[in-house]
């Protein structure tokens, strides 16, 4: 039985809880990797539920330009949050580059995609969107935008996307899990792990399969704020810890 019974409003709700429990797992407060592993793998449903957001709200809103300024307005004010949380003592812009500012260059991502005209000037943009969010390090980049714009992109062609997406995470997944155990002593070990967190994406894909396409209840302005209010939070936690 596939009762598509999940709205925008539980998706929300879904989302944050999920969205909670990765960045508790990143935060530190947690020590035992046994913990922020399996805590890490269930929070990276959020980024999946996100992403789906992300193209819903840039299908549907009415202002383009107002749903990019909110998303815009949420990445400058937690910055400091963030920075807070995960940055480090050195001083780093890249310390700045927080979820929600992935989320901005998620929706930009794809509205530049969608003023693309060829198949070759799209697939440059793909290759440069990519290669920046690289560069750059924006916080879950560059799958977080790979994935909005494949769930945007291969919207009617659900066997596709599902394909991409599985396809994707589990290549990242075993890459990062086959190079962690041949390799412990790596450089580069948080990015590993994170790579085996995001094997978590895949598990958001059902829910995704089960929305409805009703909005729910009006839940906007609380999530704006939540992110912010959550990064600190999980500050103020820490410092009591210490």
């Amino acid at each position: 039985m596939n009762e598509k019974n999940i709205d925008i409003f539980k998706l929300k709700i879904i989302g944050m809880i999920t969205m909670t429990i990765l960045n508790l797992a990143l935060s530190g407060i947690i020590k035992n990797y046994y913990i922020t592993i399996p805590m890490g793998i269930i929070g990276c449903m959020s980024i999946t539920i996100f992403a789906f957001l992300i193209t819903e709200g840039y299908r549907h809103t009415s202002s383009l330009n107002k749903y990019m300024l909110r998303v815009l307005f949420v990445a400058v004010i937690s910055a400091y949050p963030y920075q807070w949380v995960f940055g480090t003592a050195k001083f780093d812009p890249r310390n700045f580059f927080n979820s929600a500012l992935t989320a901005f260059i998620c929706l930009g991502s794809l509205y530049m995609y969608d003023r693309m005209k060829s198949k070759e000037t799209k697939i440059f943009f793909l290759v440069f969107i990519t290669s920046i969010s690289i560069i750059l390090s924006f916080e879950w980049a560059p799958f977080a935008i790979l994935l909005t714009l494949i769930l945007h992109i291969y919207k009617e062609k659900e066997k596709i996307m599902y394909f991409y997406i599985i396809t994707g995470y589990t290549v990242l997944f075993m890459v990062s899990l086959v190079t962690l155990l041949m390799n412990p002593e790596y450089s580069n070990e948080a990015e590993l792990v994170n790579g085996i967190r995001q094997i978590g994406c895949i598990f958001a894909l059902p829910l995704i399969k089960k929305y409805n396409g009703n909005l729910g209840r009006c839940f906007k302005w609380p999530l704006y704020f939540y992110y912010p209010i959550l990064l600190l939070t999980l500050f103020f936690i820490k410092n009591l810890l210490v």
